[in-house]
């Protein structure tokens, strides 16, 4: 059974919400709930205005299509210190299936699924996005975590256009983002958290992790013009390890070795004012 039943959009503010209060919920948002019944107590977790809220409710009846609750407690869940968008080399459906089932365990808010020159054409038209399954996996995957959060992905078939548009949205926001790309002969990541952990930071390419565009290619790995590309573009090549992961064990692995660096960094950061 999940840990959290999320519920989007409520569209209820929680300015108007009441520990106690009844809602009547659709019956189809627990599908995934084999035994549903009025003794049972949820976690729950819903959007309003980009903000997210986590609670409990009990339920006390089903009729008509509907479940109605009572709402026990609520709570607005904090936003994450780190912030991860995730370019992805498009890789054969079931590996994809794979990593989108573990990525909202991440701090990932954004994923982009690119057409690269070693990558197959065929697999960005799969029926795993054509039929919009990746978002069914998204939803599993955040009430799996059970933390509500938002996780959107979009498909792009230019490396070059995306980093145009990426670098765009930089300067015009005015952004401290760190950009990094896998790559077997890239700076290793374990030295900076080594450094960290050490309490002495030993390199200046990791500063500020709060904001993080990563890219990982596909199956095939990247193309040397595109990594020229990558590297244009001020993306720091690191490696997570000597072996050669396959995609999805490179996601999790760099993600949970990026979020470990962030938290290190940023109590450093705390201990030293």
């Amino acid at each position: 059974m999940p840990n959290l039943l999320f519920l989007g959009q409520m569209h209820i503010s929680a300015n108007v919400l009441n520990e106690g209060q009844v809602l009547d919920l659709p019956l189809y948002l627990f599908s995934d709930f084999k035994e549903l019944n009025t003794d049972l107590s949820l976690v729950i977790g819903w959007e309003d205005n980009s903000h997210y809220y986590k609670g409990v409710i009990s339920i006390f009846n089903i009729e008509n299509e509907k479940v109605y609750v009572n709402l026990i407690s609520y709570h607005l869940v904090q936003p994450p210190v780190l912030h991860v968008e995730l370019i992805l080399g498009a890789c054969r459906p079931q590996m994809l299936k794979r990593i989108f089932e573990i990525l909202p365990c991440f701090s990932v808010n954004k994923v982009f699924l690119l057409k690269t020159e070693l990558s197959e054409a065929s697999y960005l038209s799969s029926n795993l996005i054509k039929r919009g399954e990746l978002n069914n996996l998204i939803l599993k995957g955040i009430q799996q975590s059970g933390v509500p959060k938002s996780l959107t992905f979009e498909v792009s078939n230019s490396l070059s256009r995306l980093l145009s548009k990426k670098t765009a949205e930089e300067t015009i926001n005015g952004e401290n983002i760190i950009k990094l790309v896998c790559d077997p002969k890239g700076y290793p990541i374990d030295q900076a958290v080594d450094a960290l952990d050490a309490d002495k930071l030993a390199t200046n390419k990791f500063k500020d992790m709060s904001k993080v565009i990563l890219a990982i290619g596909p199956e095939s790995g990247w193309h040397d013009k595109e990594l020229k590309m990558l590297s244009e573009h001020n993306y720091q090549s690191i490696s997570i390890s000597e072996a050669i992961f396959r995609v999805d064990s490179a996601v999790i692995t760099t993600l949970a070795k990026i979020e470990l660096l962030s938290d290190l960094l940023s109590r450093a950061t705390r201990t030293n004012r």
